[in-house]
């Protein structure tokens, strides 16, 4: 017997039953001599038990004479297999499966297919040779060689009733373990950004952004068999309580492929947990758009982060639940999370693609007294650099330049503009945690400063002008930037000395010394 170099990891299938495979043959068929004749009201069958496993070993303790062995492995069912009586065309001896003169097929076909113990029992009822055939294949898998056995079969074994075998066992074997990968890599806008890991792993937005997630996992060419047997499919991913489902599309290696809910696939999205099944047809139709065996079935998978959320890290992994046609299950599932890893981080290790958010704490405080200040209102601009952060503070434009914009609150859509309170304090939640080469460009390192300017000065201060550089951090408790500012000049009231002072403090006394006096002079006339 030959083996055949296949694709997709796969093995050829072989017979761990009856030496009648190819040129053994003859051995299969006169080897033994029987004693008597066989005997006709015992019923004969071939039984087929198809099996996952190495075909190029035999289990320890197992003989190849089409007695019934015990034997482990994974069943493989939904195989259709066949035993179609031929006819030598010369000796029984001379017959061979490759050479189609050496017999004549006749019009006598047994059908069956296995179970989910992977066996199926094709009865028999004329006794003769049989060529034995596997229906059911997968397009670039080796199924089972034909072989050829005789029913009865001469043998000398324990289980021989006579020297005869009724019932013959085959246990033909193949390696369906196909590549079973899971993947998943995060998405923000066009493009996977560069998260300085090169595997597409970590992102950072803003609360509010849409964020896509690709599911990519490998589909086996063994969902579908050549006959129309089909497997299962199913994806399942719990989001976090911070990711709103939006939307899903599907691709088929780098292209997309139009797959239609209810005729394709099923989808449930409530409370957050996402489960997909592909139909029977959805198989089908990703199957056939497959250009090569590696193509992965990719679904990317649409959130939305709350507006609501303030910083820190948002995980996604997500499992799949697949059985090929033949029942061997090819089911994964992404690892779990590590620890947490700053975007940009190298070192990461986790399967697990992250969304990391930031925030930032500004204090305002008095420049002489560092007492909080409160009715201090800023502004955050995402820009190039300082000074390009100024120039749009300084033009009073809101739209954005070239080089620097105005942050947008992630709930109103608007600036993003906060008042300290009686603390003198704010905190600008839900940030990206990096830079841009430009306002709209992708983010290429993990820097996370930004810039504030004051807009409003509390009352009786003055408003600096100038722009402040502020950081961002997944734990703003860590980072806080105090503002000061001056007490406006103006509204110090200080007392006036000399001068008019004096000439009003003297004029004040001579008027009392008058009325002093003229109190006198009324009190001497009386007693006079």
């Amino acid at each position: 017997m030959t083996h055949s170099n296949l694709s997709l990891s796969f093995k050829t299938l072989s017979l761990l039953s009856v030496a009648v495979l190819g040129t053994s043959l003859a051995t299969g068929i006169t080897g033994h001599a029987a004693t008597t004749l066989p005997d006709s009201s015992t019923p004969r069958a071939v039984t087929i038990h198809a099996l996952q496993g190495d075909p190029s070993t035999n289990q320890t303790g197992t003989v190849n004479d089409g007695t019934e062995q015990t034997v482990t492995g994974t069943p493989l069912q939904n195989v259709t297999y066949t035993a179609t009586l031929i006819t030598p065309t010369g000796s029984a001896a001379d017959m061979a499966v490759s050479d189609s003169s050496t017999y004549t097929v006749g019009s006598t076909v047994v059908t069956g297919k296995t179970g989910s113990d992977g066996t199926v029992e094709l009865p028999i009822t004329t006794d003769g040779y049989y060529l034995l055939h596997q229906v059911s294949t997968v397009n670039g898998v080796a199924s089972m060689q034909d072989a050829i056995v005789q029913v009865p079969l001469n043998s000398t074994a324990t289980q021989a009733v006579d020297g005869w075998l009724y019932d013959i066992n085959v246990y033909p074997k193949t390696d369906l373990s196909q590549d079973n990968a899971v993947n998943k890599t995060v998405e923000v806008g066009d493009n996977i950004l560069d998260d300085q890991t090169g595997t597409a792993k970590q992102a950072t937005v803003f609360a509010g952004s849409d964020v896509t997630w690709n599911l990519s996992s490998a589909f086996s060419d063994s969902l579908v068999t050549d006959d129309g047997v089909v497997g299962s499919f199913e994806v399942s991913d719990t989001l976090n309580s911070n990711l709103i489902y939006k939307a899903i599309h599907f691709m088929v290696g780098n292209a997309p492929i139009n797959l239609s809910e209810g005729a394709d696939y099923s989808l449930s999205t409530a409370d957050g947990k996402i489960d997909l099944q592909l139909t029977k047809t959805g198989i089908q139709k990703v199957k056939a758009a497959k250009t090569s065996a590696s193509d992965p079935f990719v679904i990317n998978l649409t959130t939305s982060v709350a507006n609501d959320y303030k910083y820190g890290q948002i995980g996604n992994s997500y499992s799949t639940s697949i059985k090929n046609a033949y029942g061997v299950d090819l089911s994964n599932k992404t690892v779990a999370d590590a620890p947490s890893q700053l975007p940009g981080d190298s070192n990461k290790t986790t399967d697990v693609p992250e969304v990391y958010l930031g925030a930032l704490k500004i204090k305002k405080i008095d420049s002489v007294s560092k007492t909080p200040l409160a009715g201090a209102t800023f502004k955050l601009i995402k820009a190039e650099s300082a000074s390009a952060a100024q120039a749009l503070a300084d033009s009073g434009e809101v739209t954005a330049t070239s080089t620097a914009s105005y942050v947008q609150n992630p709930t109103t859509g608007s600036d993003y503009s906060l008042t300290t309170g009686a603390d003198g304090e704010i905190e600008f939640d839900g940030l990206a945690l990096t830079d841009s080469n430009s306002v709209s460009g992708a983010t290429s390192s993990a820097n996370t400063h930004y810039y504030a300017i004051e807009t409003q000065a509390p009352k009786g201060y003055n408003r600096p002008t100038a722009v402040v550089d502020v950081t961002a951090s997944i734990d703003p408790t860590t980072t806080k930037v105090e503002v000061s500012n001056n007490l406006d000049g103006s509204n110090i009231k200080l007392p006036f000395t000399g001068g008019q002072g004096l000439v009003g403090i003297l004029v004040i006394a001579a008027v009392a010394g008058t009325s002093s006096i003229v109190i006198r002079r009324r009190k001497g006339s009386k007693k006079a």
